[in-house]
């Protein structure tokens, strides 16, 4: 739950700049309330960041966030070409025939692709987001609904950090609200903004958060790089180990040397400081 504490804790700081903006009086070093929000049709997901307030310094709340479904699609469809480069032996004495499904990875095996995906986000959270010592809290979730209160009550008290969802949008309370007052006051709610309502939907997703202690922001072009390198982290790591189980070691070697060197460029961006020594991979 610890990051689900902190994406409520990060909104209700949103909130709180936004507020300073609008009253001149800003403590935050950011020094506005924009949001970047990073987008590309290529990438089984999205990516952004906005302002927090954090005691008197400023801080950058930002989130990686990846589509399981989506990210599936694109592996189905990689080792399903790949299979019809591969001739197997069907008989003792018969001609190699092409087979494009005994080394695709279908939706038969989905079971398998989340066993796998899950190890691999593990990994991927341990040995770059959760080693960096430039990061403030961070965390992540893996197919895990955040709370959501759907439909609200009025005649219900609600605590500070509750989210509700209405007709397809999302209200954080800004404080806590006493039973009675009409929905959605602005004294006691915020409308979430249509960039970061991917933080809510967070079912069939895999979603890495963490602040940055750090006025400079990243840039649109920074965040789609990092999305980039965490859904190629993901994507070779599962090829890795699902070619591991079809006995196909070459070509699990290739991936499992993608899946390293994207770990140590993931860990440059997020200014680790070392980056971890290559191992060999034993069969």
């Amino acid at each position: 739950m610890a990051t689900i504490d902190n994406l409520t804790s990060a909104l209700l700081g949103y909130y709180q700049v936004i507020d300073n903006v609008q009253a001149g009086s800003s403590s935050n070093t950011a020094g506005s309330a924009e949001i970047i929000a990073a987008k590309d049709p290529d990438y089984a997901g999205v990516a952004f960041t906005f302002p927090r307030a954090n005691g008197f310094d400023g801080s950058l709340a930002t989130a990686i966030i990846i589509d399981i479904d989506e990210l599936f699609t694109k592996i189905d469809r990689y080792t399903s070409q790949k299979s019809r480069f591969i001739k197997t032996q069907t008989a003792k004495d018969g001609p190699a025939v092409t087979d494009t499904d005994l080394y695709r990875f279908s939706p038969d095996e989905r079971e398998l692709y989340i066993q796998f995906l899950k190890e691999g986000a593990d990994k991927v959270f341990t040995k770059t987001v959760a080693r960096s010592k430039k990061l403030g809290y961070k965390g992540y979730l893996f197919d895990e609904q955040i709370p959501i209160v759907d439909p609200c009550d009025d005649s219900f008290p609600y605590d500070k950090g509750t989210i509700v969802r209405d007709n397809g949008k999302y209200y954080i309370a800004i404080q806590d609200v006493p039973p009675g007052p009409d929905l959605f006051e602005a004294e006691y709610w915020r409308e979430t903004p249509a960039e970061v309502k991917p933080l809510y939907e967070t079912t069939h997703k895999i979603v890495y958060f963490f602040e940055i202690d750090n006025p400079d922001k990243f840039s649109q072009n920074m965040l789609l790089a990092l999305l980039g390198k965490i859904e190629k982290a993901l994507y070779s790591f599962v090829l890795w180990r699902w070619y591991v189980l079809a006995a196909m070691y070459d070509e699990a070697q290739i991936w499992a040397s993608v899946f390293d060197t994207t770990l140590e460029s993931i860990g440059s961006q997020l200014i680790i400081g070392s980056s971890a020594r290559r191992k060999a991979h034993l069969w």
